[in-house]
């Protein structure tokens, strides 16, 4: 699974996570330095709970996702019936990646 966590790095190239991270093995990570800004800080963390990410069924006008057109749309392809291994497959290839 793919996280994202915002860090700072100072000039000598010490990252320092906005939160606290635990792995249950060591893991591969891509660093992406953001442009200059010294107003850059840390003032707060949010976290989003489960309850924020329901969808509110009240509201007018929501796409419901399942009623959309591309939703199933590979369904029949044979390639398609294990979506995850499909990914990883494509990753591999385009990546130059083993598994």
């Amino acid at each position: 699974m793919l996280r994202t966590i915002e860090a700072t790095i100072d000039s000598q190239g010490r990252v320092t996570l906005a939160e606290n991270v635990k792995l249950a093995s060591p893991k591969r990570a891509l660093v992406t330095i953001l442009e200059d800004d010294s107003t850059f800080y840390f003032t707060e963390t949010t976290e989003l709970k489960k309850a924020d990410l329901v969808e509110d069924r009240n509201l007018p006008n929501q796409v419901q996702l399942q009623n959309e057109p591309f939703v199933g749309m590979w369904q029949d392809r044979e390639e398609m019936q294990d979506s995850a291994e499909w990914v990883k497959n494509l990753r591999g290839r385009e990546w130059n990646l083993k598994f």
